[in-house]
């Protein structure tokens, strides 16, 4: 019996010892001061005692803690749909980059048969109608930013 109120009384001395140096910082809990500040009164009454005072910093400090996972979780999903969208709005730049190599590969033969002037080779397009030339300044401000040819 000597042995054992020896033993559990080592214990409980670790125990103290632990808590009486950092034991809360070592767990992560917010200081005291700010505990104080921003918890809801609720948590703050009845902290008569330090472990009830723990006790309820541990509580606070958990709710914070699956505020901030749910944050988490909602950021993470809105980046995840963000970046589906980009990839099919890629996919349709890209499928107009090649509509682009098509329309002028079939408008070379009709300028040919038109015995018009081939557009020029730097790939200016005033010789166009001005709904074709926004639209060719467009693709052709896509492809410089895509480093791609049109």
């Amino acid at each position: 019996a000597k042995y054992e109120k020896e033993f559990i009384q080592s214990k409980l001395d670790a125990a103290r010892e632990m808590l009486g140096h950092g034991f809360e910082t070592d767990m992560g809990l917010l200081p005291l001061e700010t505990f104080r500040t921003e918890a809801p009164q609720e948590l703050q009454q009845n902290t008569d005692t330090p472990h009830k005072l723990l006790i309820a910093r541990i509580k606070y400090e958990e709710s914070r803690r699956k505020e901030a996972a749910l944050q988490k979780s909602v950021q993470l999903r809105k980046k995840h749909d963000q970046e589906k969208r980009v990839g099919a709005q890629r996919k349709v730049l890209e499928s107009l980059h090649e509509e682009a190599k098509l329309l002028k590969r079939q408008a070379i033969p009709l300028w040919d048969k038109l015995a018009l002037k081939r557009p020029p080779v730097d790939g200016s397009a005033t010789h166009l109608p001005k709904p074709l030339h926004i639209l060719h300044s467009r693709i052709k401000y896509y492809c410089e930013k895509q480093k791609r040819a049109v």
